[in-house]
């Protein structure tokens, strides 16, 4: 283990330096032969995460447009970061629409729910069904604000909207991008080694807060509570700068 974090640069997010860590003691886990079955929900799980950064492509160049329908010269003379507003089809925009209502609805039926359960603990009167009505007639304006959006290509701006704030959320998109695709990444190259059982009772624990430390991860990133109670000798007795 070491060895393998001895060849970790110093560089890069801390999201980056978590999958290289982990890179290093899958390494060790093979090495000791740390197998496991892949979880009957991988594959499930995998394509949320599939989805989920569709989705976030699908809002970035959603952000694109809109900065062009303030700025249409910016085309021009900013062809590259323009060059993804045709990445997706019209029927993955459509997928990705359905999606997203599907879950509005259901986000807006759950909350009713538990706000009248939560009433009827308390002795109050329940809420209406002509709330949740209410709720669901907002969650269909959007979906015919969508469907207006897929044949037109113009989302509908906000007002108060400016360019530099248009790009500032695009930014944003695109390191959550970055960071949802590493742990998907992540997730794929570990789904058949046991990364817990080398970390917990094979690596000495020093190793991975003397990795915390010198490459300014936080330990929660690469210990759960559970190890952190186990471990907190380590965490305490060893700096940045210590060695196996």
């Amino acid at each position: 283990m070491q060895d393998q974090l001895d060849l970790i640069p110093n560089e890069g997010t801390i999201n980056e330096k978590v999958v290289r860590f982990n890179a290093a003691n899958r390494a060790v886990a093979i090495l000791c032969n740390h197998q496991r079955t892949v979880s009957k929900n991988h594959d499930t799980s995998v394509q949320k995460i599939n989805e989920k950064i569709q989705e976030m492509v699908w809002q970035k160049i959603r952000i694109k447009r809109m900065i062009l329908q303030l700025d249409k010269k910016l085309l021009k003379k900013e062809a590259k970061y323009f060059e993804e507003i045709d990445d997706l089809t019209k029927e993955d925009e459509a997928a990705i629409h359905i999606r997203i209502i599907e879950r509005e609805k259901e986000k807006a039926i759950k909350k009713f729910e538990k706000d009248n359960e939560k009433l009827k603990y308390e002795g109050e009167k329940q809420l209406p069904q002509s709330e949740l009505k209410e709720k669901l007639k907002k969650v269909s304006e959007y979906e015919k604000e969508l469907k207006k959006e897929l044949k037109s290509k113009k989302p509908e701006l906000k007002s108060n909207i400016t360019v530099e704030k248009l790009k500032s959320q695009v930014e944003k998109l695109e390191t959550r991008i970055t960071n949802t695709t590493l742990s998907l990444k992540d997730k794929e190259d570990n789904s058949t080694v046991a990364l817990g059982t080398s970390k917990m009772n094979y690596i000495d624990p020093r190793l991975t807060v003397m990795f915390a430390k010198r490459y300014d991860v936080p330990i929660e990133k690469l210990f759960t509570k559970t190890l952190r109670e186990k471990f907190a000798w380590a965490i305490e007795s060893v700096d940045k700068e210590w060695r196996f």
